[in-house]
């Protein structure tokens, strides 16, 4: 199983050579990150790496203040923002963003920094957003929440042991996740039990509007403008079939819905986003009802391929050309003569 994930991930036990892990606990942030300075070979393939710089993010080195006519934008998020299944730092779509709006504004730098971290909730997004992000003082904060929040659903009342998942083994810290184990080793594995299903609307995420309503604030008091991501998912526009077999992976996390009960949780969860950002009059981008879904554009139910990671980049460059008044007024100029 670790040969297999490793093909796949270029992760597995062999880190144990070098007694490096590939995440860490960052004591000042009160987060998980990946190790600083970390290199993996083979990621998403042959010739694949995953590189990350001295702060723990998958990005090139980012000064602590910005350069004199910098316009710094962070996205921040989780595994679909770090970049999944891209086989390079450059393949992500935060780094494509920047290649595309840098493109449209000649003769200004612009940085775009991958704050995206596997395995993070909102509340991870808010303790990164607050003690890493907003000392960087970029000039815009994009939020693309990802799928981590849909599994509190199973959590809101304890189902009976015999309908969970069975235990993973405890797993010394070089090894994989346990989660990437898990995820890589569904093919050979039962599917859990489904005996007891959640009905989504049953549950409204008042939390995780109100940890995104505080991470607009603290964006918002610091003078960094807030921009929210509605959650692309691989079932729009898919046929059943398709987004059943791209689902496998979620439904397995999540294990207290069904099929139709995942997809109403992404409708939930996006709604509330909008909810915030128009209670709060910030700038919303809707990817979930721009980005077509199935097996070109997903690998699974909620990352990105190749094609996906352009269509997000893309997506979020227009939307800020063409809404410049979005932006903070730094951003705004610059954004209004590209343009033109």
């Amino acid at each position: 199983l670790q040969v297999r994930s490793y093909s796949k991930t270029g992760r597995s036990a062999l880190t144990l050579a070098t007694g490096e892990s590939t995440m860490i606990r960052n004591a000042e942030w009160g987060v998980k990150t990946y190790r600083p300075n970390l290199v993996l070979k083979n990621h998403g393939g042959p010739g694949g790496t995953f590189q990350t710089n001295s702060l723990g993010f998958r990005n090139g080195e980012i000064t602590p203040q910005p350069a004199a006519g910098e316009l710094r934008i962070a996205v921040a998020g989780a595994s679909t923002v770090a970049g999944a299944y891209a086989k390079s730092n450059a393949a992500t779509f935060p780094a494509l963003l920047e290649q595309k709006l840098s493109a449209s504004v000649p003769g200004r730098k612009i940085n775009v920094i991958n704050a995206g971290v596997e395995g993070y909730a909102l509340e991870d997004v808010e303790r990164l957003v607050d003690r890493a992000l907003v000392p960087l003082k970029p000039n815009m904060l994009i939020v693309y929440p990802g799928f981590n929040d849909i599994v509190r659903l199973c959590r809101t009342g304890k189902p009976p042991a015999a309908l969970s998942p069975l235990p993973a083994p405890s797993l010394p810290s070089w090894i994989l996740t346990r989660d990437l184990i898990a995820k890589n080793t569904i093919p050979v594995r039962e599917p859990p039990v489904r005996a007891l299903t959640v009905s989504p609307r049953a549950h409204p995420p008042v939390a995780y509007e109100q940890t995104l309503d505080r991470i607009v604030t603290r964006l918002s008091d610091a003078g960094i403008t807030p921009v929210l991501v509605t959650v692309a998912r691989a079932f729009t526009g898919a046929d059943r079939a398709t987004g059943m077999k791209l689902a496998e992976s979620a439904l397995f996390f999540n294990y207290c819905l069904d099929y139709d009960g995942l997809v109403e949780a992404g409708e939930m969860y996006n709604e509330a986003i909008i909810r915030v950002a128009r209670r709060r009059k910030v700038a919303v981008v809707d990817l979930a009802s721009a980005m077509p879904g199935g097996k070109q554009y997903f690998v699974d139910a909620g990352h990105f391929t190749r094609k996906g990671e352009e269509f997000a980049a893309q997506y979020l460059r227009d939307f800020l050309i063409l809404n410049p008044d979005v932006a903070s007024p730094a951003v705004s100029t610059a954004l209004r003569a590209g343009g033109k």
